[in-house]
């Protein structure tokens, strides 16, 4: 008989992917409820291999050390700039990309935002601006960090193996607090 498995093939591609873009194993582990030597061992480790995803294969030929760069391709692809291989990122669902960039992004930008004060800046302060906003929509503060963002992550990617994505957003908080003053 074979080992129980707690887990579908999708379910393990989504963890597998999630870990290989840089989220830690024991939040990835506890997401799906099961362990993080279950995780990379069984599910990276062996059955990754049997896919034929060309996605996960892609991201496990990135060093471990490395796996900010597979977050930077996700989130590259996901936004429609050229990076090698950006077809494989339109076959996820767009669910677990969602999900994925919104464990490892979001909550940067969204720091960002509060450290730099954004928000106050890019809302309305007066009726002719609240107008316009309600007419022809209003960009929000972290649609004013995503392009310099794409634009960072971009030429990080395409320019060196290493991405560091903690010196990424302290360069994006720069630009913004550059840029206010």
């Amino acid at each position: 008989m074979g080992t129980l498995r707690l887990l579908d093939q999708e379910q393990e591609k989504g963890a597998a992917l999630s870990y290989l873009c840089g989220i830690r194993a024991e939040d990835v582990a506890a997401a799906y409820g099961i362990s993080p030597a279950t995780l990379t061992q069984s599910i990276v480790g062996k059955r990754a291999q049997t896919w034929g995803d060309p996605l996960v294969d892609f991201y496990r030929g990135t060093s471990s050390h490395q796996r900010s760069r597979n977050a930077a391709h996700l989130y590259l692809s996901a936004n429609d700039r050229e990076v090698p291989n950006n077809e494989f990122v339109s076959r996820i669902p767009s669910s677990l990309l969602t999900e994925i960039i919104g464990t490892i992004f979001d909550p940067q930008i969204e720091d960002i935002v509060r450290k730099t004060n954004l928000d106050f800046f890019v809302g309305t302060s007066n009726a002719y601006q609240a107008l316009m906003s309600a007419i022809f929509g209003s960009p929000s503060a972290e649609s004013h960090i995503q392009i310099p963002l794409l634009d960072t992550l971009e030429e990080r990617y395409n320019a060196s193996d290493s991405i560091s994505l903690p010196q990424v957003f302290v360069g994006i908080e720069q630009k913004v607090l550059e840029s206010i003053k």
